[in-house]
Order: C-alpha cells, then structure tokens, then sequence
C-alpha cells in the first residue's frame, strides 16, 4: 500500500517545482504538463492545466513531437500555456535534445526552477 501510495505522489522534486509555480507566477497563468500531473497541479501550484485528464491526450502528444517552434507556439498559445512544467517521468518519456525539450531553449522560454529531473519554464508572448 505504501509503495502505491507514493506512486501517485509527486517526488520531493516534482512538489518543489509545484510550489515554485504557485510562488513565482500569477494565479492566471496556465499550466502545460503530462494528463497525469493535472492533479498535482491544481492541488500543489494553485494554477489551471492546459491538459485536463486523458482527453486531452492527443493535444499533449502534439506539443510533444513539435519539431519547430512554428508548430510548438501556436499549439501553447491556443490553450493560452504561459508555463510549461517536466515532471520526473515526462524527462524520462521526452527525448532529450529534440522536439519539445529542445525548443525550451528558445528566447521565449525562461526557466524558473531545475531540479534533476524536473523543470519549470515561463512561456512569454512573443512581442
């Protein structure tokens, strides 16, 4: 039971990294994360998720393969995302140096909290 129990608990990591959302950002903001941190993120960082549960699974496996930013800044700007946060897992699933977890180190990303194996990056406007 215990050991289930932490599996649906977010790391020591993921929970700073949670709380540094609801620290360092406007209760506005909204949220991009794997469908299965949209708990983690109401309860922990205060903040809406622009992915609510697996129906919108299609949508996180689209920011996902984005190659480009000419793919990737619209599908975040449609769900008004100004704030996208790797759990420990989504580091693991996301090929490092490509798609998405490449293009976070375009000008319009500013990361506010790193930690091994999770990350919080602002997305701002492009003007």
């Amino acid at each position: 039971y215990i050991e289930r129990a932490a599996s649906f608990s977010p790391t020591g990591e993921e929970h700073a990294a949670l709380t540094s959302i609801e620290a360092f950002t406007p209760k506005s903001v909204i949220v991009f994360s794997a469908p299965e941190q949209e708990k983690f993120i109401l309860y922990y960082a205060q903040r809406e998720a622009a992915i609510l549960g697996e129906k919108d699974r299609e949508y996180y496996d689209s920011v996902g393969r984005a190659g480009y930013v000419k793919e990737l800044f619209p599908l975040l700007e449609a769900k008004r995302v100004s704030v996208v946060y790797f759990s420990s897992e989504m580091t693991k699933t996301l090929p490092k140096d490509e798609r998405l977890r490449f293009l976070l180190s375009n000008e319009r990303f500013k990361m506010i909290y790193s930690d091994n194996n999770t990350g919080v990056w602002l997305f701002g406007s492009g003007e």
